[in-house]
């Protein structure tokens, strides 16, 4: 879990420029990759444009194999936004510990 939550945590600005809105929101990840070698890549949230690192694991692999995306991201609790990953990508349970405004999660 701990890879996945590090695949997740590029996305940090994602969650807290998304939480902003109760509605769905759609969020982008493009097939604009900046660098395949190093895993980086561009994030479109409404008009805004994040970059965002992958690490270098199994999971970051799996998950770089699905883009481009463009996802709708459903509200819970006016702080956080969801969407339900099709499929599956590898992992190990870890504890996150403390979750920082901006940070996205992997569950399940």
């Amino acid at each position: 879990m701990k890879h996945l939550i590090n695949i997740v945590s590029c996305f940090i600005c994602l969650q807290g420029v998304a939480a902003c809105s109760k509605s769905n929101d759609m969020i982008s990840i493009p097939d604009s990759i900046v660098n395949t070698a190093s895993t980086k890549l561009r994030i479109t949230v409404g008009g805004s444009e994040f970059t965002s690192t992958l690490n270098d694991n199994d999971a970051a692999t799996a998950f770089r194999a699905r883009l481009p995306l463009t996802i709708s991201m459903k509200d819970l609790n006016a702080n956080e936004k969801y969407f339900d990953l099709p499929g599956y990508l590898p992992s190990s349970s870890s504890n996150p510990g403390t979750i920082q405004a901006g940070d996205l999660m992997l569950y399940g």
